[in-house]
């Protein structure tokens, strides 16, 4: 196994003493990427932050995006963008995942996600992020090839709970304001032969940079019964 030098500092710092390092065969994950893990998720976590950067406290985690960072497709598949900094594991069978998030919002789509990922025209995410109105929001886009947005509800304050979970081939999406009561805002199916990951995302395509943390993760190894709610 090759020890990798790391492209930004602060990793090195928040990860001591954990074992930081990329293997040439990684699976999904490139070598270019860092590895590591926390207690919160039983994964591996491949971070991948060449426009921003990322660190881990304990079971947190902080990423912070760059000036003009994105990932989007527009509707009829003529740009799609996709170079934000990011965290993402490789999950096995049903799953709940619940996190967290409190943004540092600044411009116009500035936000955090949770991400669904199986490459850079086959992802889905539910995003928490500031809307050009100065108004803070969740919204999913899901990708096929091309993009399809929704606005969903409006959250007062700069703190949301997401959460993602997989049933069989189906993927969900939630929104909490306390991490107590959760509304489902979307469903949807990702056909792919790729690996499909999951994770957490930050943007800033307008701005000059933005932070988001990710905190109160929430690992459950079972699909759920409660369709509506997500447990």
């Amino acid at each position: 196994m090759k020890l990798l030098p790391l492209f930004f500092c602060s990793i090195w710092a928040a990860l001591t003493p954990m074992t930081v390092f990329a293997q040439a065969n990684a699976g999904p994950f490139t070598p270019a990427q860092v590895m590591t893990s926390i207690p919160a998720i039983p994964y591996t976590l491949a971070i991948q932050a060449p426009d921003g950067s990322a660190s881990i406290t304990g079971s947190e985690l902080t990423l912070s995006a760059a000036k003009g960072t994105d990932i989007y497709a527009n509707v009829d598949g003529s740009k799609i963008v996709d170079d934000t900094p990011r965290i993402l594991f490789a999950p096995r069978d049903d799953f709940i995942f619940s996190a967290r998030i409190q943004a540092g919002f600044h411009s116009a789509f500035d936000g955090a996600a949770l991400l669904v990922y199986a490459g850079k025209a086959a992802w889905g995410k539910v995003l928490f992020e500031r809307m050009p109105d100065d108004s803070n929001a969740v919204t999913t886009t899901i990708t096929k090839g091309t993009g399809d947005d929704a606005l969903h509800q409006q959250v007062e304050g700069n703190v949301v709970h997401l959460k993602i979970a997989r049933k069989g081939g189906v993927y969900v999406f939630y929104l909490s304001t306390d991490g107590a009561a959760w509304r489902m805002l979307r469903t949807f199916a990702l056909p792919t032969d790729q690996p499909v990951l999951v994770g957490f995302s930050a943007q800033s395509p307008k701005g000059g940079r933005f932070t988001a943390r990710f905190s109160n993760l929430h690992w459950r190894a079972h699909g759920f019964d409660n369709y509506w709610h997500g447990e």
